[in-house]
């Protein structure tokens, strides 16, 4: 006979709520007060949001039209720019506790709290980054997909909502397609109503088909960028690269329940009683040992494999209640809370202190020049000024700063169009007046057209951002085709 297990409680109902708002509110105080300094990635994804389009080159939309939402009701500031990731985040962990509920598992708000206060959570609610709103979407297909069994329409649709909203989110959430078609193979998971999955189908296209129309538009564009990253056409096997991408998952999970993911799933298969965890397996195996075979064979950044801790979250907290190790849970959340306290002070004693430290002390140091830079310009261009870079990074970086409409600026393109800015706004030669700008030199190609305008200044401005880091800005305004610069 097997020794009795303790009754499994779950986190007291005050408590969670107590600690979620909490969470909550010192991120919200943190992109208040103390938020890293916009980045590259952030300013293309807020420059995607003026557009309010149905696709751009290297991303989906839903990103950049919840940044536009976030600003309609915060303002141009990084609260505005952040605060739909932070949100997100907090729907995700409640959503974890419905499917939790549905699915019977122990421990409802202790998932959902260990989702909250993940290393990798802590950090992307401090930045605008496609993987919150593809989770999102990712967690509303796992949880329609088991609500099928019990209310089919409703939980088909509900699948078929998630999956297209993680398309638009990032393109990673065509994965669950291929998830639910693994699935079908699990008695717990074989759809009993097969004519209510047109109900997913009809629900998915709905909401992926403006995306859908517009690669199809632009030569499919943004799935080639897709193609690009995955670099197949480097050296095959890299087991260095692939021993870095599973020790940061470490970081991305935390070390605590990392380790115990192995065990968790193992427990899930053996355990008869575990069937309601032993469908949990297929949101986490699959596309985790798909990115350590693409880390292989190539690489993989460390956040592919993000949608995988939804999923894992709910897994890992129901072995450790059935093992009555809570305490390993109160560590894990712990470390959190102290990562979302730590996190905002560090930046703010590195925004201070980061002239007098060497680069490798700071997160941010690829960009610390921006702010400056911006104010600099303003005051070297006028109202009409044309803003023409040669870098996405760089223009990115100042789109967001400087008081100009992604529409009023043009990006130099030396061949294949290989940005957004390239592929939509690139310079033709129109009359107007230019304020070119470039942290890699004067290209020839700028030089060469440099000979058939009129040159109205010229100069390039240092920027001192650490002891061991430097940036020489080349700034060029410029008159071509008669016009006059004010």
């Amino acid at each position: 006979m097997r020794p009795a297990i303790a009754k499994i409680e779950d986190l007291n109902a005050r408590i969670f709520w107590g600690l979620f708002a909490g969470l909550l509110l010192i991120r919200m105080l943190g992109l208040t007060f103390a938020g890293f300094p916009v980045g590259p990635d952030e300013g293309q994804y807020w420059a995607y949001g003026q557009e309010m389009a149905f696709g751009h080159y290297s991303k989906p939309p839903l990103l950049g039209w919840v940044i536009t939402l976030g600003e309609f009701i915060f303002g141009h500031n990084d609260v505005g720019l952040r605060i739909g990731v932070l949100l997100i985040h907090g729907a995700i962990a409640l959503i974890l506790m419905q499917i939790a509920k549905e699915l019977r598992l122990p421990g409802a708000r202790w998932a959902a709290l260990c989702y909250l206060t993940l290393p990798a959570v802590a950090y992307s609610s401090n930045i605008a980054s496609t993987d919150p709103p593809m989770m999102l979407g990712w967690a509303l297909a796992l949880w329609g997909i088991i609500l099928a069994r019990r209310l089919p329409l409703q939980g088909f649709a509900l699948a078929g909502v998630g999956l297209g909203l993680s398309v638009l989110g990032k393109y990673t959430g065509f994965v669950i397609i291929g998830l639910f078609v693994l699935g079908a193979f699990l008695p717990q998971t074989r759809p009993r109503y097969l004519p209510f999955v047109i109900a997913l189908i009809i629900t998915a296209f709905v909401i992926m088909a403006p995306n859908l129309y517009w690669n199809w538009a632009h030569d499919f564009a943004s799935f080639r960028h897709v193609g690009d990253n995955a670099n197949l056409d480097g050296p095959l096997m890299n087991p260095g690269k692939m021993a870095e991408f599973v020790l940061a998952q470490f970081g991305i999970f935390g070390p605590l329940l990392m380790a115990l993911l192995v065990p968790a799933s193992i427990h899930a298969i053996r355990e008869p009683s575990q069937g309601s965890s032993r469908l949990l397996l297929i949101w986490v195996w699959p596309l985790l040992l798909l990115m350590i075979t693409q880390s292989l064979i190539s690489r993989a950044h460390a956040n592919w494999a993000a949608p995988v801790y939804v999923a894992a979250s709910l897994l890992v907290v129901s072995y450790l209640l059935h093992k009555n190790w809570v305490l390993i849970l109160k560590i894990s959340v712990a470390l959190g809370i102290i990562a979302t306290v730590v996190l905002p002070i560090g930046n703010l004693v590195v925004a201070a202190k980061h002239q007098d430290w060497q680069a490798k002390y700071d997160i941010g140091k690829r960009f610390r020049f921006a702010d400056q830079l911006a104010e600099d310009l303003r005051q070297r261009m006028g109202k009409e000024d044309i803003l023409l870079v040669d870098d996405r990074k760089l223009h990115s970086l100042m789109l967001y700063r400087l008081p100009h409409d992604i529409g009023q600026s043009r990006a130099l393109v030396p061949g294949n169009p290989s940005s957004h800015y390239q592929l939509a706004y690139p310079y033709d030669g129109a009359p107007g007046c230019y304020l070119f700008i470039s942290r890699n030199g004067v290209p020839a190609l700028m030089e060469s057209e440099l000979e058939m305008v009129q040159l109205v200044s010229r100069e390039v401005i240092t920027y001192q951002t650490h002891l061991d880091r430097a940036y020489n800005i080349d700034v060029i305004r410029f008159a071509k085709g008669g016009a006059t610069c004010r």
